[in-house]
This record gives C-alpha cells, sequence and structure tokens, in this order.
C-alpha cells in the first residue's frame, strides 16, 4: 500500500484513492443506520467504536508525525499539505468510505447481554449464565464492554449477604412490593429491548409528592436515593444525563449528545 500523498519537488498531492486504501486497511468505514443515516466506524474484531471526522483526521495526523519519511522535508510538505486538504476529507468521507455491514448482538423480549472485560453474561427471568466471546456471534459497540471482570462463583439467589446496592434498595424502597417493583424497574431500564409500540418512561418521585397533608415545600424531599438508581444503572449501561431544571428538553440541542451507544437517557429533576 503507497502513501496516500505523492510528492513532485517541494509540494504533496493527496492521493484520495490511496487514503481510504490505508483507512479501510486499519478498520475505518462506514455503517448505515436503520434511518439510513451514515456513521463512521473503526471495526476490531467484533468490537466497533464509533468515530468522528475529527477523530479520523487526528488519526492521519498521528500516522504522519511517525511515518518513516526519506526526509525531514517530506514531512513538514505533508503536514502543511494535509493541514490544507483537512475540510475536503472530512467532507468527503462518508463518500469515499465503502460500507461496513454489521450484525450486533441484540437483547430479546427475554432476555439481556452485558458485557465485561472476561466475559459476555446473559441474562433472563431464572438463569444468569457466562459466555466466553467466542460463543456467541455478533458484533458489540465498544462502549458497551464495561472494563470490569465479572465473577460469579455461586448462583446469585445463593449469595448472602447480597452486597451493599442490594441493602441500599431495601432502606429506599417501603415493605417487600417496594424492593421487587424498583428491581422491576431497574431491570426495565437496564434491559437493551423495547417495544417500540408500547414505549415507557420511568419516573422516580418522592412518596409523600401527592399526599394533600404534605405541603409544597416538604415534598420536595432529597436525599431517598432517586439519583443514586439512576446513577448505578449508568455504571452498566451507557447513559446520558441532562439537567431538567437547567434544560429545555424542547429546545433542538437537548438531546444532542445521544448516539447510537447511548443506551439510556436521565433527566435529574425534570419538569412537570
Amino acid at each position: 500500500m503507497s502513501f496516500f500523498y505523492d510528492f513532485s519537488d517541494t509540494r504533496a498531492s493527496l492521493n484520495t484513492i490511496a487514503l481510504i486504501e490505508f483507512l479501510e486497511s486499519r478498520g475505518i468505514a462506514k455503517y448505515i443506520n436503520a434511518d439510513d443515516s451514515c456513521l463512521l466506524v473503526k471495526v476490531s474484531g467484533r468490537k466497533v467504536r464509533m468515530l468522528s471526522e475529527r477523530d479520523i483526521i487526528t488519526y492521519i495526523f498521528s500516522y504522519v508525525t511517525v511515518y518513516p519519511f526519506e526526509n525531514e522535508i517530506h514531512r513538514t510538505v505533508v503536514h502543511k499539505a494535509l493541514s490544507k486538504d483537512v475540510s475536503l476529507i472530512m467532507k468527503s468521507l462518508g463518500h469515499w468510505l465503502k460500507e461496513t455491514k454489521l450484525s450486533f448482538i441484540k437483547d430479546t423480549s427475554d432476555s439481556s447481554f452485558f458485557f465485561f472485560r472476561n466475559c459476555i453474561v446473559k441474562v433472563t427471568k431464572d438463569t444468569i449464565t457466562k459466555y466466553r466471546y467466542s460463543e456467541i456471534e455478533g458484533h458489540i459497540w465498544e462502549t458497551d464492554i464495561k472494563d470490569h471482570l465479572f465473577l460469579m462463583d455461586q448462583p446469585y439467589h445463593e449469595l448472602d449477604p447480597k452486597g451493599d446496592f442490594h441493602r441500599f434498595i431495601n432502606y429506599v424502597s417501603s415493605g417487600i412490593m417496594g424492593v421487587e417493583n424498583i428491581f422491576s424497574v431497574l431491570g426495565y431500564c437496564l434491559h437493551r429491548y423495547k417495544d417500540p409500540s408500547f414505549p415507557k418512561a420511568v419516573i422516580f418521585y418522592d412518596s409523600n409528592v401527592q399526599d394533600p397533608n404534605v405541603s409544597k415545600l416538604a415534598q420536595i424531599d432529597g436525599g431517598s436515593g432517586k439519583s443514586l438508581l439512576c446513577d448505578a444503572c449508568g455504571k452498566i449501561r451507557r447513559m446520558v444525563k441532562e439537567n431538567g431544571k437547567s434544560g429545555d428538553m424542547l429546545k433542538t440541542f437537548f438531546l444532542s449528545r445521544i448516539t447510537n451507544e447511548t443506551r439510556l437517557l436521565f433527566v435529574d429533576d425534570v419538569k412537570k
């Protein structure tokens, strides 16, 4: 594969074919979403990472910085030429790059997958099963993989005590039904399968917020664990957190941080 700039005296001109060959040899391609939008991605085996045009430009500059040119004059010339070609490259990547077909591991209505450094965990209503990555086919968003080891030496229902988070759920709930309800809500939030014909938004509010005998001021009862529950979900699934008090949900850019890699949106202190 030839270098992606051609030299002529003290000038360098971009060789677009060589540049695309270089990027594609590094696993960089375009991926077409279900809504026909175009994403730039880097595929490493079965792991997929979403890239911006700026990420790719940075990658190219880094490569040029360490490339073994015949002399430093060529390096300087390429840096200058690349700086001028940045706009062209950024605008054209979606057209130049080949489309890649990706088949991601998806949750179903009765099972959910969680990805850790050492394994994949499949959770159903009655089971928690560990798999090696080689045992399940499909691509995985790199951001879905938690940088932790999953260790389970015995079935969850046999563990006693069940841990600090389980005790925390007991503290913030009211009785056994409260515990079961909270676990059901957390399970729904962590499950990546959602019925598009029946979407739901989960709203946590204080138990006295609808009590007519409690003043409005007293109903604002912070510290009851609502935000901690949501933050806990963000430890397992990639979450975007927005401030409901200061943000306007009707504004165009309120949800601009949500991408294909986002699994949860947490709006703290949402307005009525």
